[in-house]
C-alpha cells in the first residue's frame, strides 16, 4: 500500500511538473509573440517618423511658395496702383495744361 501511495504521489508530482512545464512553454510562446509585436510596432513607428519628416519638409516648402506668391501679388498690386496714379496724374496734368 505504501508503495502504491508512493507511486501515486510520484505520478501526481509528475503531472504537476508537466502542467508547470506546459504553462512555462505557453508563457515563453506569448513572450516571443509580444517581442515580435513590439518589433513590428517599432518598425511602424520608424516609418511614421520618416513620413512625418517628409510631411514637415513638404509643408515648409509649400509655405515658402505661398509666401513668395503672396509677395509677388503684393508687388503687382502696388505696381498697378502706382502705375494707375501716374497715369491719372498725367491725365490731370495734360488736361490742365492742354486746355
Amino acid at each position: 500500500v505504501l508503495q502504491e501511495e508512493g507511486k501515486s504521489r510520484l505520478h501526481q508530482t509528475q503531472e504537476e511538473v508537466e502542467q508547470v512545464k506546459m504553462i512555462m512553454l505557453d508563457n515563453k510562446k506569448k513572450a516571443e509573440e509580444r517581442s515580435d509585436n513590439l518589433k513590428d510596432l517599432e518598425l511602424q513607428a520608424e516609418v511614421l517618423r520618416e513620413k512625418s519628416k517628409v510631411f514637415e519638409r513638404t509643408t515648409k516648402k509649400l509655405k515658402q511658395q505661398k509666401e513668395m506668391s503672396n509677395k509677388k501679388t503684393k508687388i503687382i498690386i502696388i505696381f498697378s496702383v502706382v502705375a494707375g496714379l501716374i497715369i491719372l496724374g498725367l491725365i490731370i496734368f495734360i488736361t490742365k495744361f492742354a486746355g
